[in-house]
């Protein structure tokens, strides 16, 4: 009988740690942002089909390269950050810290130090010279946007560098299936399809990201920040605000007009209107809730306007599934993996019924 009580201890012990374990796991997930791996991986997997390689290979090796790369990206940020987020994030900070900070600290360093593994064996068993230096700029960029250069912290830089999550995978995916074109063939492909491609998705990123700063404005200014974005709407600079989110749509009309761009890139035209709104939403938000809304539907949208572009690019079924299936994870990532509770029918009122 007593082997038996000493059984079930044993096993509630074991249930109780696995318990504790899914939790502080759940609550790394939560902190780390999980669902923005979903940004990298729709890029890579973008330049996958591209190549004509979509399969299991690259299914099994990219879904678990750029969750982590994500992840170590988001992990820094919220160490680099605990000062500001204690004022912008509280319910954030109050995750973070069941985690605990110095086990972020060291999360994040575990995640880069696998990541640099990863490159290199990868670059071990297909050298190519190209892709190291990809390889090595996605690092650098995923690490200096929080330490050493603190890109997040550059008004002017850090737009470019937030471009990153849709565009560095994409190439790095690129070169790795397109081995067997020459030089020549590679450049050619590059600027004369995929720079014209690149720009106009890129200059929405560049445009409206500056609206995840809304919600910020008080920790940024403990810490000395001043994002370009809030800087217009205090100075009521709308009209340059409508601007910045126009101007990836007036490239694309003069691309397809210039014949660099395929006619059907015009479908991104019906795009306009949401970015008119979701940016007069920021410019017109009252209070904190106002702010939030914006800034989790801007979130949303951009997904949908990323996922739009690489499907003019590669209008194929393959692409349509991976899609579908990408944003089939960022909803439900972001409905019960996410710090915050993620998009509801009030935010979406606030947004497009309140400007």
């Amino acid at each position: 009988m007593s082997h038996f009580r000493d059984a079930q201890a044993g096993i509630a012990s074991d249930s109780g740690w696995i318990s504790k374990a899914l939790t502080r796991l759940e609550a790394v997930l939560r902190c780390g942002s999980c669902r923005f791996a979903a940004f990298y991986f729709l890029g890579f997997q973008a330049a996958i089909v591209d190549g004509g390689q979509a399969g299991l290979f690259w299914l099994a090796f990219g879904i678990p390269f750029w969750f982590f790369h994500s992840l170590g990206v988001e992990l820094l940020n919220r160490y680099s950050d605990r000062v500001e987020d204690k004022i912008n994030r509280p319910e954030r900070t109050a995750i973070c810290e069941r985690v605990g900070f110095e086990r972020i600290k060291w999360l994040a360093i575990f995640v880069w130090l696998l990541i640099s593994l990863t490159d290199i064996v990868w670059l071990l068993l297909y050298p190519n010279g190209l892709l190291a230096v990809l390889l090595a700029l996605a690092i650098a960029s995923g690490v200096f946007y929080s330490f050493f250069a603190r890109f997040k912290a550059r008004r002017y830089i850090a737009p470019i560098i937030l471009t990153f999550p849709f565009g560095g995978p994409f190439m790095i995916g690129w070169i790795a299936t397109h081995g067997g074109l020459s030089a020549g063939e590679l450049w050619e492909d590059f600027f004369f399809r995929l720079l014209p491609f690149f720009l106009v998705p890129g200059l929405f990123f560049m445009g409206h990201i500056g609206i995840k700063d809304i919600t910020d404005v008080a920790g940024d200014k403990r810490v000395g920040y001043n994002s370009l974005w809030v800087s217009l709407l205090t100075n009521r600079a709308h009209f340059t605000i409508m601007f910045f989110v126009s101007l990836w749509l007036m490239v694309d009309v003069a691309f397809v007009a210039t014949g660099l761009l395929s006619a059907r890139y015009l479908i991104l035209l019906l795009f306009w209107p949401f970015s008119l709104t979701i940016a007069l939403a920021s410019a017109r938000a009252k209070s904190k809730a106002d702010n939030e809304a914006t800034r989790e539907v801007f979130y949303h949208y951009s997904l949908l306007v990323l996922s739009s572009s690489f499907l003019l690019l590669n209008p194929q079924p393959q692409m349509a599934t991976s899609i579908v299936a990408i944003i089939a994870y960022w909803i439900l990532a972001s409905q019960f993996l996410h710090w915050n509770r993620g998009v509801h029918l009030d935010m979406l009122k606030t947004v497009f019924l309140k400007t």
